[in-house]
């Protein structure tokens, strides 16, 4: 039985939970260290704390890909790990805020993307792998750019339409705004398999209305200046 979007974001909400716990626990040692030697130790052990979790993820989205369409021969693979390097330089980013407060809301909050983002890689790479489609499944509070991004329940097929290839007026931009996602996100891929609708919220049909609004109010189609003028609409609400 294939598992709902809800249930896949509490699941990954609680790993990522989880992956936070041990982010303090790993800064509550650092804090003993002079600056210097803080700023080395948490660079240095940040990757060594994401990878399992960020792995974790990655397996559990591989799961629901298999158990949403049990008869597939291909066994879904899950996306590579995210490089040293670059979980080193979100460390090194977090650790260059001003205070001890926004270093560890900038520590957690790229870790929980990290994580999240180890199920929509897989995700995305499994679509890609079985010609089938994902879409972005967003919250009922998410912000306006989530929302935007998640808009009628826009489907995609691969990473290169991501770079920048038009989509239909029905599914709302390109998908390489539908791929950018931001520190505590909680927007999830949900594959679409081919014969199958998208499983869209009731709740987005009020953000068609506000679509459209924004639509109007921005007199374009570009979705830079639509997701402007929705923000204004939401400013002014």
């Amino acid at each position: 039985m294939a598992v709902s979007p809800q249930e896949r974001r509490y699941l990954l909400s609680q790993l990522s939970n989880l992956a936070v716990r041990d982010l303090n626990n790993l800064l509550e040692q650092a804090h003993r260290l002079s600056d210097v030697e803080f700023a080395a130790f948490v660079v240095d052990a940040y990757p060594r704390l994401a990878d399992p979790y960020i792995e974790m993820a990655a397996q559990l989205a591989a799961s629901w890909f298999e158990e949403g369409n049990p008869d597939q021969a291909d066994v879904p693979v899950t996306a590579d790990p995210l490089p040293e390097a670059q979980l080193q330089a979100s460390a090194r980013w977090a650790l260059s805020a001003l205070n001890a407060p926004d270093v560890e809301a900038r520590l957690s909050g790229t870790l929980q993307r990290s994580v999240f983002d180890g199920a929509r890689s897989t995700t995305v790479a499994n679509v890609e792998r079985t010609g089938s489609r994902w879409m972005r499944h967003a919250r009922a509070d998410a912000c306006a750019f989530c929302r935007l991004m998640s808009n009628r329940g826009a489907v995609y097929r691969s990473e290169k339409d991501a770079l920048g290839q038009e989509k239909a007026d029905a599914q709302r931009g390109n998908q390489a705004l539908g791929e950018k996602y931001h520190d505590h996100c909680f927007c999830i891929a949900v594959e679409v398999f081919d014969g199958a609708s998208p499983d869209i919220p009731a709740y987005m049909d009020d953000w068609d209305r506000v679509y459209v609004k924004a639509r109007d109010l921005a007199n374009s189609g570009d979705p830079k200046q639509i997701l402007a003028a929705w923000r204004q609409i939401d400013g002014a609400a």
